[in-house]
């Protein structure tokens, strides 16, 4: 199934299909089938432990399947949600995980270069990222719930005193109302 979705992508992936089967029928293992070898050189080729190296990378496939074909396979899984439109692009990310993907981290903190607590204007790189309403009362992980806190500042946020005394609004504005009732508002600097 894997041979057919590639060698419908071109000739020069076909060229590379082609050069995986061969790598994987000198392969002598005798608990795989040839479809499963192919899948275990493609991925030591693309890690690079095939030549030694210990580069890193990551392999992301989008396969249409439907619900009854994912079910068994997804009951073990940890499974990253990519909302996809109809060219393939991402258009969404799964809000539900409590971890921003890097390109949201970096969204966030290039939208607030500075962290978002009242008088700390230290850069945002090197924070932790805040969600506004806090993820186990169902805050959503998205930029607008998200800003730089220095650790100290975002611990304080989390104590009793705090809570529900932070909001976000558009554009990486927010509003803090201390636990004397007095309120501050800090913005993104303008660049």
């Amino acid at each position: 199934m894997l041979r057919r979705a590639v060698i419908r992508a071109g000739p020069l992936t076909q060229a590379a299909v082609c050069y995986v089967d061969k790598l994987a029928r000198t392969v002598k293992d005798e608990d795989r089938t040839l479809d499963q070898t192919d899948t275990n050189v493609a991925l030591d080729l693309l890690s690079g432990k095939a030549n030694g190296s210990s580069a890193s990378s990551e392999l992301r496939v989008t396969v249409p399947i439907t619900a009854e074909m994912a079910r068994e396979p997804a009951m073990d899984a940890n499974i990253k949600r990519l909302l996809t439109g109809p060219d393939g692009s991402v258009v969404g990310y799964d809000a539900r995980r409590y971890k921003p993907p890097t390109w949201m981290t970096e969204l966030v903190k290039a939208r607030n270069p500075r962290r978002t607590f009242p008088g700390c204007r230290r850069k945002a790189h090197g924070s932790d990222l805040d969600h506004t309403i806090p993820h186990e009362n169902g805050g959503p992980t998205s930029p607008h719930n998200l800003g730089p806190l220095c650790r100290h500042h975002h611990r304080l946020k989390q104590t009793a005193a705090w809570p529900r005394r932070l909001h976000q609004h558009p554009g990486g504005r927010f509003t803090w109302t201390s636990p004397t009732n007095r309120v501050y508002h800090t913005s993104p600097e303008p660049r």
